[in-house]
């Protein structure tokens, strides 16, 4: 596995649990997989633009 994943999971996590934290409610469990593939693609493109 090429650490630049490993980085860009653990990144992606990071900001889902402070969007969860900051949301204050539970979300669905489909809107969580989504939104954390969002955030996934942000960081391979601005990676990517480097």
């Amino acid at each position: 596995m090429d650490a630049k994943n490993v980085i860009f999971g653990e990144t992606g996590l990071d900001k889902l649990v402070q969007m969860l934290r900051a949301s204050g409610q539970p979300q669905d469990i489909a809107k969580l997989v989504e939104r954390y593939l969002d955030i996934l693609r942000e960081l391979v493109a601005a990676e990517e633009k480097r």
